[in-house]
């Protein structure tokens, strides 16, 4: 109910339908610049026959589908937004997720989500103390094992706490090892620790790893932050070719910030 299908989406649908590609893929667009492409997107499974699916948990709900049933899945041309209202309260988040959690103790999902909220509502307590049960069960995706570890990093680190926040960035990285983002974190943990080889080393992951396409990516650390951090190291090592040069990528991603 909160997604916005564009003009002409239903021929575009049909026409897939009409070719056997009855659960296509599509581009789950969840931000967007302002010349009005996507800045952050992934591929999204949401159009489907109406026989052989429902849906599972009270909130962050996924499609499941008879496994019996086949499909020849391919790709169609059609963006979905999925943009965030930031005026509407969230209040019912937290409570339905505690109960999911209650429902099914042991649903990485549903404990990953309680921990993600944990996170925005900035109870840092509660963000360690979910987060070593989510470190506990064995299911999940390496991304969001990863982004746990760095929510559980940034409550350790605002808990003055900086040996713990280092640890679970490290985790971070050893779960996710190619989600630069989980690099970027570690590096921005090793900077305010003032230990600068290790935020340049980790920050450079940027010029080797790929820019995935779901809902954890930060824009902000490709466009601006990542070669930010390189620059600021190279700096502090006495590197100034290097820090220039990054510094500029740096100001070139995010022209309006005084500082850079």
């Amino acid at each position: 109910m909160d997604e916005i299908l564009p003009m002409g989406w239903r021929d575009i649908v049909e026409a897939a339908f009409e070719t056997g590609n009855l659960w296509p893929i599509y581009k789950h667009v969840t931000s967007r610049y302002e010349d009005g492409t996507a800045r952050t997107y992934q591929n999204y499974f949401k159009i489907h026959p109406r026989h052989g699916f429902w849906w599972k948990y009270p909130i962050h709900e996924i499609l499941v589908h008879d496994s019996a049933i086949k499909f020849d899945r391919k790709e169609i041309d059609l963006e979905v937004d999925h943009i965030r209202d930031t005026s509407k309260k969230r209040d019912s988040y937290l409570p339905l997720l505690e109960l999911a959690v209650k429902e099914d103790p042991k649903d990485w999902r549903m404990n990953h989500y309680l921990n993600r909220e944990y996170f925005y509502n900035r109870n840092w307590l509660q963000v360690l103390k979910s987060g070593y049960k989510c470190s506990e069960i064995k299911d999940g995706w390496d991304v969001e094992r990863a982004s746990t570890y760095m929510w559980m990093s940034e409550a350790a680190r605002w808990l003055d706490m900086m040996p713990l926040a280092k640890y679970w960035a490290s985790e971070a990285t050893k779960t996710a090892p190619e989600f630069y983002e989980a690099w970027h974190w570690r590096a921005h943990i090793a900077h305010l620790m003032e230990e600068w080889s290790d935020t340049r080393e980790f920050a450079s992951k940027i010029e080797t790893l790929h820019k995935g396409n779901h809902h954890l990516v930060k824009p902000e650390v490709w466009e601006w932050w990542g070669f930010d951090l390189i620059a600021l190291a190279s700096a502090k090592l006495g590197d100034h070719k290097t820090a220039v040069f990054f510094g500029e990528k740096a100001l070139f991603g995010n022209p309006n910030e005084k500082r850079l």
